[in-house]
């Protein structure tokens, strides 16, 4: 871990190498404001109650914040989705032990192991939802009206370019030419937030 993100002109540092440095609070902030939201999202989709997600969120953000300045992005040994997902799926047992609860009420995966690496995982597939769903509200602003629905046409709600073209009232090329925009600016904003995270079409 520890590259720059080019966007056009612009230079965009990794906010897992920011989150590294101390004195960075806005980059911690950032973090708070993707990772909170997810890690909570998760833990309801665990059939955790409101406060006790809340509660998991926050002890997983606490010991992300002690662990972070010395983690390493290293793609041989590991991604940084894993590690947070091991985090988490261990405060989530925690909690559940210390209510008397068994683990297995998490779900399908109960085995730490399978939590997070394994391709198609829960957490896999809620992580990659998650940090799409942020990308896109943060870039969003950075666009005309025009392109950004030619976009989502497109490439979210996968109309075909000339019906997309249609519906907008625009040329054909237009719309290949949003697509392209913003999904290279999508591309960028994905590796600052975690750059080992795949560009990928949503799910409707």
């Amino acid at each position: 871990m520890g590259t720059s993100v080019s966007s056009g002109d612009v230079t965009h540092p990794s906010l897992l190498l920011r989150v590294r440095n101390a004195d960075d609070a806005a980059a911690w902030e950032t973090f708070v404001r993707i990772y909170g939201p997810l890690i909570y999202s998760y833990c309801r989709r665990k059939n955790l109650q409101e406060n006790d997600a809340a509660d998991v969120a926050q002890e997983v953000l606490t010991r992300v914040s002690k662990a972070i300045r010395t983690f390493e992005y290293d793609p041989n040994k590991g991604r940084f989705r894993d590690w947070l997902g091991r985090i988490t799926h261990n405060e989530i047992v925690r909690l559940l032990q210390a209510k008397g609860k068994n683990p297995q009420d998490i779900g399908e995966d109960n085995n730490v192991e399978l939590v997070a690496g394994d391709s198609g995982s829960a957490w896999d597939d809620h992580f990659h939802a998650a940090l799409l769903d942020a990308a896109l509200k943060r870039i969003e602003s950075e666009f005309e009206p025009e392109t950004w629905r030619a976009f989502r046409a497109v490439w979210i709600e996968t109309q075909s370019p000339t019906q997309a073209a249609a519906e907008l009232g625009i040329s054909v090329e237009k719309t290949y030419v949003a697509k392209s925009r913003v999904l290279k600016r999508l591309q960028a904003e994905l590796l600052v937030l975690c750059e080992d995270i795949p560009l990928f079409a949503p799910k409707l």
